[in-house]
């Protein structure tokens, strides 16, 4: 088609062009509002409540690693020649810890998502090298509670992120 004849379509078919442009904008919307129903999806309240377990968890065990590192470190049956790394991991914690209580107070799945993604992530891995040194670096057997904490969330987190 040359200019002359689309030109000579658009104006003898105006009506349909406008129709077309006007069912084209109601689908946008529509696409706009399913879009916007999505990302609004509430969190469950057992979500809200692992949120809570891990704030409270993690504020004792942050609190704990990051100012008394030595004494919170002998409960668990290891001596201390250098604090900072343990404060560093309390600093983490406390991190993370405030993320969940920020999570807590959210509504939407969007807003809480990629917290959910960064747990999964953060209590693998510290679940592993908690298994990694009870089974071939000597830990001491305290370290299980650790592990098991750790896990738990890993397995807690991941459940959660699943059902979304």
């Amino acid at each position: 088609m040359n200019k002359q004849s689309v030109s000579t379509c658009r104006r003898s078919a105006g009506r349909t062009t406008h129709i077309q442009a006007a069912d084209s904008m109601s689908a946008a919307i529509l696409l706009f509002q399913v879009k916007e129903k999505i990302s609004m999806t509430k969190i469950s309240s057992g979500l809200k409540t692992l949120f809570l377990v891990h704030f409270v968890i993690g504020l004792v065990f942050g609190l704990a690693y990051l100012f008394i590192p030595g004494i919170s470190m002998g409960w668990l049956g290891v001596s201390l020649k250098d604090e900072l790394a343990y404060r560093i991991v309390g600093a983490a914690i406390l991190a993370f810890t405030a993320s969940s209580w920020y999570c807590y107070k959210a509504a939407e799945w969007e807003r809480v998502k990629i917290v959910v993604m960064a747990e999964i992530v953060w209590t693998v891995l510290v679940a592993l090298v908690c298994l990694y040194g009870l089974i071939f670096a000597g830990a001491p057997v305290a370290f299980w509670i650790n592990a098991i904490i750790m896990a738990g969330f890993a397995v807690a987190f991941t459940y959660f992120y699943s059902k979304k």
